[in-house]
């Protein structure tokens, strides 16, 4: 399952018993003792950038994998652990300047999601970052996912190093090489003189790098400024962006997955499944610097969201079809790296969810209206197989009120899914 979990649906948790604040001799509670401590052994860091008493990931992922000894001993071999955890209540004590220092650190690490994992040089500049994996729920099976993220950190340093001795083409190839083992996030803050570097080297950018780097930095400006309360996507302005920097690759296609949903909210859906499908076509152009850290497509993915796709235009399908595709592409299908995390981070299918949800149950009724009594109520409640809508609009008209009516709670309960999303909850 693929979605954000805003953090405002977690602060109501409450908790049986306090959650766990790591610390203690293998995870530091301070960065800059952290850091020390990193050049001293020439250690990597791993920061673990948290909110445990409020942010229900952030508790899985220190309960399941980062307070077990034995991740705990094999990740203490390779980094200096760090435990950034930014409480909302007073569960966790932590003192005014403790806080202070965290919040300047987010700050400065440009943390919106959580819990993020951040791995970073000695010197405390960082190179990858990661999440919670819903996949991934034991220390070992998290290991072995880190290790492609450390070899990142490797490579890095290497090609750093080499350029150093070289001139010219050969030392932009080489700053690129190990500019591209970083989250490109990271780059204009952290390695601004290796950036100028292989700008002086190669004013042509024979690497392609730069080119990369400013599409990248001019999607992230523009998902910056949308405005996430009314959740309006202009496509055209997505458009001129794209034609301005050139997008090419993955930025490309995270424009489009952001265009799509531009489209969705204003109720151009068939575009938007059209849009889509150009996210796909576009896979190829996808240049050694795109690495899937943000639209990690494989070739299993794109064959199902094509199948919805098609679904979805067929004419003869009607709505239902079409915002069953719509939903089940935004909602599952269409990778999310982030996959479950608290906080503000913007990604399309959060604002178009709901839109696609309330259209979908519009259809559904619609679609519904010639049968009487329990044949239309158990329509309605297959009709919500295979589906994960919040309980709002019309899919909250039909779960709460129309099925119940029908055939009354208890058949209701006993006809509703409860497999994605437990629709029987619902009813009191």
């Amino acid at each position: 399952m693929k979605f954000i979990v805003f953090s405002a649906m977690l602060v109501a948790l409450t908790w049986l018993t306090p959650p766990p604040v790591l610390g203690g001799e293998a995870w530091s509670l301070e960065f800059e003792e952290s850091q020390a401590a990193a050049k001293a052994q020439g250690k990597d860091m791993l920061i673990d950038f948290g909110g445990s008493d409020w942010c229900l990931p952030c508790r899985w992922l220190k309960d399941r994998v980062f307070s077990k000894p034995e991740f705990v001993e094999r990740a203490g071999r390779e980094f200096v652990l760090v435990d950034i955890d930014l409480p909302m209540t007073n569960r966790i004590p932590i003192s005014a300047d403790r806080k202070q220092r965290y919040e300047k650190l987010q700050k400065r690490y440009g943390i919106t999601t959580f819990p993020t994992v951040v791995l970073a040089t000695p010197d405390g500049r960082p190179y990858a970052r990661t999440t919670y994996r819903e996949a991934i729920q034991t220390p070992e099976a998290y290991w072995k996912y880190l290790e492609p993220l450390r070899e990142r950190g490797r490579r890095l340093s290497e090609a750093l190093t080499r350029a150093e001795t070289l001139q010219g083409r050969e030392r932009a190839e080489a700053l690129a090489d190990g500019l591209a083992e970083v989250d490109p996030r990271f780059v204009p803050r952290f390695y601004g003189e290796q950036v100028a570097a292989l700008r002086a080297a190669a004013l042509l950018d024979p690497t392609g790098y730069l080119g990369f780097l400013d599409g990248r930095r001019a999607l992230d400006e523009f998902q910056a400024d949308l405005d996430l309360r009314s959740g309006a996507i202009d496509p055209a302005a997505v458009d001129t962006m794209i034609d301005r920097v050139k997008l090419r690759g993955e930025s490309f296609q995270e424009a489009m997955v952001l265009r799509a949903a531009g489209e969705v909210l204003a109720g151009e859906d068939r575009r938007a499944l059209r849009t889509l499908a150009a996210v796909l076509d576009a896979q190829p152009t996808r240049t050694r610097f795109d690495r899937g850290d943000f639209v990690p497509l494989d070739a299993a993915t794109i064959a199902m969201v094509r199948r919805r796709i098609t679904e979805g235009e067929a004419e003869s399908s009607g709505e239902v079809a079409l915002y069953y595709a719509l939903h089940r592409i935004f909602e599952f299908d269409m990778p999310n790296p982030y996959e479950v995390s608290c906080g503000g981070a913007f990604r399309p299918n959060v604002r178009v969810r709901e839109v696609i949800g309330d259209r979908y149950g519009r259809a559904l009724i619609r679609s519904t209206e010639g049968l009487r009594g329990e044949a239309r109520a158990r329509a309605l409640a297959k009709g919500l197989e295979g589906t994960f809508f919040p309980a709002r609009g019309s899919i909250r008209e039909i779960v709460i009120d129309l099925v119940p009516s029908l055939v009354g709670k208890e058949t209701a309960k006993a006809i509703l899914p409860v497999g994605l999303m437990n629709y029987t909850q619902w009813i009191d």
